[in-house]
């Protein structure tokens, strides 16, 4: 495609999340993920994403914390791409939403929350299943 001089293939770089703040947008064309770390890190950084729908990547950008569209559909990544290189306000309201989603259901903060009320939940059901042996 001629791009050998506009594209650097530079391996693994130790702490690369320090860089994303340079990132005009992250796009994330995977056909299979998990729960990408990338996303995350792009979102607490406010680099706006574009992204397949894929593993927990919907479940990521959910509540328009940033644009996600069909897996293997090129178009729709190039369309996703210009729209927010076109309206920057568009892709800072994306940035913005995401770190409120991140701050909210992905910081240490909020999963300690999130395992503490599990744990207490559990216990709780537990001490009642106890109570409920105990009678009979």
């Amino acid at each position: 495609l001629g791009l050998g001089s506009r594209i650097v293939f530079a391996g693994a770089i130790p702490r690369a999340s320090r860089y994303l703040r340079a990132f005009d947008l992250l796009a994330l064309t995977s056909r299979t993920e998990g729960t990408p770390m990338v996303l995350l890190e792009a979102m607490n950084q406010r680099v706006p994403v574009v992204a397949t729908a894929v593993g927990g990547v919907p479940d990521l950008l959910a509540h328009e914390s940033g644009i996600v569209v069909p897996n293997h559909d090129t178009k729709a990544i190039a369309r996703a791409i210009a729209e927010l290189r076109l309206d920057p306000s568009k892709a800072i309201g994306y940035a913005d939403r995401a770190l409120m989603r991140v701050n909210q259901h992905y910081s240490a903060d909020s999963w300690l929350r999130a395992h503490e009320t599990l744990y207490c939940e559990v216990l709780r059901e537990d001490a009642l299943a106890s109570k409920r042996s105990s009678r009979h």
